[in-house]
C-alpha cells in the first residue's frame, strides 16, 4: 500500500512537471478518461496476478508451435502480396490446417455412428446370443489376474489424464488474469508514466510538447519576453565584436611581413614579437570572459530561437509527437478492451467457476467408470459355488450388466472427451500462430508481413517503427531513449535523432553557455579592462616605441655581407651593427620581457655623432635623423678605416630607408568605403556610434600604407596626424591603439556590468521555466524500457497461460478419451 501510494505521489509529480494533464492539441478527454481507468483497472486486476513464470519455456513454446499447425497463420501472412491475397489463402489454407488439429472431433462423430449401431444390436432381444462372452469360456485365473492387472492400469491413467485438465484451466485462469493485468499495466504506464524502469509517460511528455510549440509560437509570452531582453542586451554582443575586431586588427597589423621584417632595410621588428604575444593573452581573455559568455549565451540563444531555427525547431516537434500520438492511439485502440470492458475478467471467472466444473464432472465420470470396470472384472474372477447337475462353475449374472453399463457410460464419455478436446484443438490452432507471431515481432518479421497488413515500412517512417520494435518490445533488459528513434532533418537539412536536436543541439548547448558565464566570473572576474594582460598590453603599447625595437636582423651575415664587413672591423662603427632604428639612445623597458632589459640602446643620433667629425667629412641633412655624411679620403684616414667609414655610410642608408620608405602596411576598417577608426566612438542616448560596424554588424578590415591618419594618442584629447608611410608613422598608430583599445575594453566592462544580471538571472530563468527544463524533463523521460516487460508480461499472460491452458485442457480430454476407449473396448 505504501509502494502504491509512493508511486501515486510520483506520476502526480511528473503531472504537475507538465503543467497537469490537461486537454490540448495531442490528448484528448478520452485519453485522461483511458487513464485514469486503467490506473484503476491495473490496481484491481493485479491482485489476482501480475506476472508468471514459465518452468519449462522450451517445451511450452514446442506445445504451441506444435498446436499452430507449423505456424500457419505467419505462413500465410509471410507468402501474401496483398491483404486480398491473404484472405484467399486463410480461406483455402486455415480450414485444412484445423482439420488436422481436429482428429478427436472427427473420432466423435466416427464413435457416435458407431455407437448408434453397435447400442441398438446389442439391445435387441432377439440378437442376445450373439452378445458377446454369452457363452461360457474356460479361461485360465492368471489371464484373468493379467486382464485385470490391465484394466487397472487403463483405470489409473484415466484417473490421472482426466485430473490434468484441472491444471490445465488453473493454468488459462492465472494466464488471462496476468493478461489483463499487464494490459491494464502497459496502457497505465504509456499513459501515466511509470517509476522503473523510468518513463515519463505519453500525456505528460504530450502536454510537455503542447506548451512548448505553444511557447515558441510567434506573439507568445515566452516569445515575447525573450524577445525583449535579447534586444536589451544586445549591447552586449556588439562590445565584445568592436573589441575583438580591434585586438584582430592590431594583431593583424604586428603580424603583417611588412612590418616585421621592412622589405630591403635588413631590420626586424623584436618588439612586435613581444606585443603580439601579449595581444594575444588580451585576445584570449576576451573570448574567455566575462563580456564573451555573455554575449555567446545571447547569440547562441537568439540563434536557436529566432527565425528560421525557431521554425525548425516547432517543425521538428511537430514530427516527433506524431509518432508519440501514433503509439498513444495504437495502445489505445489495442487494450481499450482491456481497460474498458470485463471480457479478460469474465473470461477468468468464466474458466475458474466453469473450469472447476468441467474438471470436477470428468473427473468424476473417470472414477465412476473406473469403478464400475473394476467390479465387474473382479466379479468376472470370482464365481459361485457349483450347484449344477454338471458341475459347471457358475458366475455372477451381474457380470454382464455391469460390463455394460462401463461399455455404454464409457462410449458416452468418449465421445464428450472427443469432442471437447477436439473443439478445444481447433480453437487452439489459430490461437497459437496468433501468439507466436505476437511473441516472435520483431522489425524483420514486421517487414515481412507488411504488404498483406497494408502497412508502409518504407523510407525513414519505417525504419523509425522498426527501430522501436526492435528496441523497445524486444529489448527486455535495457530502457532505450524513444527520441533516439525518432528522426527528423535539423537547420541544415541532415537527419538527426530527436534528442540530438532538442537536447544535443539546443538545450544542451544553450546551458553550456550559461554554464560558461559562470566559469569565467569565478576565473577572470566580470571587467576585462582591469585585468592585468590588458593593464600589460597598455602600458606595452605606451610605454614601447618600436623604432627603438627594430633592429638590424641577427640572423642576417653580416660580416659575410661585402657592403656591410669593413664596419664591422671598426671598433668605433663594428657596435652600431646592432643599433636600433630610433633616433636617440634608449633604455630597454623592463617588466615586460623584453630582451636586454634595463640596457641602453644605441640608436641613429649616436652612431652620426660616432663618424662625425672623427670618420665623416660633413653631414648632409635628410628628411629624418638618418643624415647623409661624407667620408674623409682614404688618405686622411687610412684604407682600412675608409673602408669602414664607406660601408658605415651604406650601414646609414638601411636607417634612412626604413626611418623615410613607405614599407609598413597599416590596418583600418572602412564603412561603405569610407576609412573609420574607433578613437571617434561615442554613447548618445544609449546608442554608440562611431564603432566603424557596417550595416549587418560586421567589420571591413584594409590594409593600407601608413599615411594620413589622425588619431588621438593614450586617450588624450591631443589629435595628431601622420601624413607619411614611413617607421614613425607606424610607431605612432601601434602606441595609439592604447587609447584605442582603452576606449573599447571600457565599453566592453559597461555592456557587462548592465547586461550581467539581465542574462544571466532573468533570461536564464525565462528559458529554465519555459523551455530548458522541459526538454530535459522530454529527453530524459521518453523511454520505451517499460514495453518490453510488460508486453512480455501480455504474451506470457495470453499463450503460455491462457492458450497453453486451452491447449492442455484439450490434450487432457483427448487422452481421456483414448484410454476410455481402450477401456470400453475390454469390457466388450
Amino acid at each position: 500500500m505504501a509502494g502504491q501510494v509512493l508511486l501515486a505521489i510520483f506520476f502526480s509529480l511528473c503531472l504537475s512537471a507538465s503543467g497537469q494533464a490537461a486537454v490540448g492539441t495531442y490528448v484528448t478527454a478520452d485519453d485522461i478518461r483511458m487513464a485514469n481507468d486503467a490506473a484503476l483497472k491495473a490496481e484491481a486486476a493485479c491482485v489476482s496476478g501480475s506476472s508468471m513464470t514459465i518452468d519449462d519455456y522450451d517445451t511450452a513454446r514446442a506445445q504451441l508451435v506444435d498446436a499452430s499447425a507449423n505456424n500457419i497463420l505467419r505462413t500465410i501472412m509471410t507468402e501474401a502480396a496483398t491483404q486480398e491475397e491473404m484472405t484467399t489463402l486463410v480461406t483455402e489454407r486455415l480450414p485444412s490446417a484445423m482439420i488436422g488439429a481436429a482428429a478427436p472431433l472427427i473420432m466423435f462423430f466416427i464413435l457416435l455412428i458407431f455407437y448408434t449401431f453397435c447400442c441398438c444390436w446389442t439391445a435387441c432381444p432377439f440378437c442376445k446370443c450373439c452378445r458377446c462372452c454369452a457363452r461360457l469360456r474356460q479361461i485360465p485365473f492368471l489371464a484373468k489376474l493379467l486382464f485385470l492387472l490391465m484394466i487397472g492400469g487403463f483405470v489409473l491413467a484415466l484417473v490421472i489424464v482426466s485430473s490434468l485438465s484441472t491444471r490445465g484451466y488453473a493454468k488459462a485462469t492465472e494466464g488471462f488474469d496476468v493478461t489483463n493485468c499487464a494490459a491494464a499495466k502497459m496502457v497505465n504506464a504509456t499513459f501515466q508514466g511509470q517509476a522503473d524502469p523510468y518513463f515519463l509517460g505519453l500525456i505528460p511528455v504530450l502536454t510537455i510538447f503542447d506548451e512548448l510549440q505553444g511557447s515558441l509560437a510567434a506573439g507568445s509570452t515566452f516569445i515575447t519576453s525573450l524577445t525583449g531582453i535579447l534586444d536589451n542586451t544586445k549591447e552586449i554582443t556588439d562590445a565584445v565584436a568592436v573589441a575583438k575586431a580591434n585586438v584582430d586588427l592590431l594583431a593583424n597589423m604586428l603580424a603583417d611581413s611588412s612590418n616585421i621584417e621592412p622589405t630591403g632595410t635588413l631590420h626586424e621588428c623584436i618588439g612586435c614579437a613581444a606585443l603580439s604575444t601579449t595581444l594575444a593573452q588580451v585576445g584570449t581573455a576576451l573570448t574567455t570572459g566575462t563580456a564573451q559568455a555573455l554575449s555567446s549565451a545571447r547569440v547562441e540563444v537568439n540563434n536557436q530561437l529566432s527565425g528560421s531555427s525557431l521554425e525548425n525547431l516547432r517543425s521538428s516537434m511537430g514530427i516527433a509527437t506524431a509518432p508519440l500520438v501514433e503509439l498513444k492511439t495504437t495502445v489505445k485502440n489495442a487494450f481499450e478492451p482491456f481497460v474498458s470492458d470485463t471480457i479478460m475478467e469474465q473470461i477468468s471467472d468464466q474458466l475458474a467457476a466453469n473450469g472447476t466444473v468441467a474438471s470436477v464432472f470428468m473427473i468424476g465420470l473417470a472414477l465412476v467408470l473406473a469403478a464400475c470396470a473394476m467390479i465387474s472384472i473382479i466379479m468376472w474372477m470370482c464365481q459361485e459355488k457349483s450347484s449344477s447337475d454338471r458341475g459347471q462353475p457358475v458366475y455372477y449374472k451381474r457380470v454382464h450388466r455391469c460390463a455394460c453399463c462401463t461399455w455404454c457410460c464409457g462410449c458416452y464419455y468418449t465421445m464428450l472427451a472427443f469432442f471437447l478436446g477436439g473443439l478445444l484443438t481447433i480453437l487452439a490452432v489459430p490461437l497459437s500462430s496468433f501468439c507466436l507471431i505476437l511473441e516472435d515481432i520483431s522489425s524483420d518479421l514486421l517487414h515481412s508481413i507488411a504488404a498483406p497488413m497494408n502497412l508502409n515500412l518504407t523510407g525513414p517512417e519505417g525504419d523509425m517503427m522498426g527501430s522501436m520494435i526492435d528496441q523497445c518490445i524486444g529489448n527486455a533488459t535495457g530502457n532505450p531513449r524513444l527520441l533516439d528513434l525518432i528522426s527528423v532533418p535539423d537547420a541544415n537539412g541532415n537527419t538527426v535523432t530527436m534528442y540530438d536536436l532538442l537536447v544535443g543541439q539546443t538545450k544542451d548547448q544553450i546551458a553550456s553557455q550559461f554554464d560558461q558565464i559562470g566559469t569565467s566570473m569565478n576565473t577572470g572576474g566580470a571587467s576585462i579592462a582591469t585585468s592585468d594582460d590588458f593593464v600589460l598590453l597598455k602600458n606595452m603599447l605606451s610605454t614601447i616605441a618600436l623604432d627603438t625595437m627594430m633592429l638590424p636582423k641577427s640572423s642576417y651575415d653580416w660580416a659575410g655581407d661585402a657592403n656591410y664587413q669593413d664596419m664591422l672591423a671598426n671598433s668605433d662603427m663594428a657596435p652600431y651593427i646592432a643599433s636600433t632604428a630610433a633616433c636617440a639612445d634608449n633604455v630597454v623597458p623592463t617588466g615586460f620581457g623584453l630582451t636586454g632589459e634595463g640596457t641602453t640602446q644605441k640608436g641613429i643620433t649616436s652612431f652620426l655623432s660616432t663618424l662625425s667629425p672623427t670618420y665623416a667629412a660633413s653631414t648632409i641633412s635628410r628628411s629624418n635623423c638618418a643624415s647623409d655624411f661624407t667620408c674623409k679620403t682614404s688618405a686622411q684616414l687610412g684604407a682600412t678605416d675608409y673602408a669602414a667609414c664607406e660601408a658605415a655610410k651604406k650601414f646609414m642608408d638601411l636607417k634612412f630607408a626604413i626611418r623615410s620608405q613607405t614599407i609598413f602596411k597599416c590596418r583600418r576598417f572602412t564603412v561603405s568605403s569610407v576609412p573609420c577608426t574607433v578613437q571617434f566612438m561615442a554613447q548618445v542616448g544609449g546608442t554608440w556610434t562611431g564603432d566603424c560596424k557596417e550595416a549587418d554588424g560586421t567589420f571591413t578590415e584594409v590594409t593600407y600604407d601608413c599615411i594620413r591618419l589622425s588619431c588621438r594618442i593614450n586617450d588624450t584629447a591631443a589629435m595628431k596626424s601622420f601624413s607619411r608611410g614611413d617607421l614613425p608613422t607606424f610607431v605612432a598608430l601601434v602606441q595609439a591603439y592604447s587609447g584605442l583599445l582603452d576606449l573599447v575594453f571600457a565599453r566592453v566592462d559597461s555592456s557587462t556590468s548592465s547586461a550581467l544580471s539581465q542574462i544571466q538571472v532573468n533570461l536564464k530563468n525565462l528559458l529554465d521555466v519555459n523551455f530548458l527544463d522541459k526538454i530535459a524533463t522530454v529527453g530524459n523521460g521518453v523511454t520505451c524500457g517499460f514495453m518490453g516487460t510488460t508486453y512480455r508480461d501480455v504474451v506470457n499472460g495470453l499463450c503460455y497461460g491462457g492458450v497453453w491452458g486451452i491447449k492442455a485442457v484439450a490434450s487432457s480430454y483427448t487422452a481421456c478419451a483414448v484410454l476410455t476407449l481402450f477401456l470400453a473396448s475390454g469390457k466388450w
